[in-house]
């Protein structure tokens, strides 16, 4: 009786099958410009949040959805000490951000299909939320500074088949 315990054990753990969460969030496919890009999916409820690690600052991502429809909400992460330039666009519509590196405060500006004088304020359905987190200090080196950039709905409205996002943490 034991040992049939063990194989049943056994055939639940090594057959897919995961009873600690329900696989049923909105799966993504994503591709990155250089090979060295580390890309990171985490589904929580009703929330998606991608997470990118670019070692070398400059890059972007294709994100293709590859169930009917996207995540109810989206955060992107960039692992970067800087995000000088931000590009995320859906085929028809591209919102473009710039945090400013040098200013105290740290101020953002945000403006929609290359009207850069026109800029974006909170109450736009395309404004982007972008907050920057750090990171508890590693033991072994410097503290891990990351952008959050919560994507606004309206970037999915008609359902678009993939999200681009370009990035620049400085301009060199």
């Amino acid at each position: 009786m034991r040992s049939n315990f063990f194989i049943y054990l056994f055939c639940v753990m090594f057959s897919g099958v995961n009873f600690a969460e329900a696989d049923d969030a909105p799966q993504l496919k994503i591709t990155t410009k250089r090979e060295n890009d580390r890309v990171e999916i985490k589904h929580e409820k009703e929330h998606t949040c991608v997470s990118f690690r670019s070692p070398s600052g400059i890059s972007h991502a294709i994100i293709q959805r590859t169930d009917q429809n996207w995540p109810t909400r989206m955060t992107v992460r960039l692992h970067l000490r800087g995000l000088e330039s931000l590009k995320i666009g859906n085929g028809t519509t591209t919102i473009s951000a710039a945090v400013t590196s040098h200013a105290k405060d740290q101020p953002v500006r945000i403006w929609l299909n290359d009207l850069e004088d026109q800029t974006l304020r909170p109450k736009d359905r395309y404004f982007l939320s972008i907050r920057k987190q750090q990171a508890s200090v590693d033991s072994k080196g410097p503290a891990i500074d990351y952008f959050d950039v919560e994507l606004p709905t309206a970037l999915f409205d008609g359902n678009p088949p993939t999200i681009r996002i370009d990035w620049i943490d400085f301009y060199r």
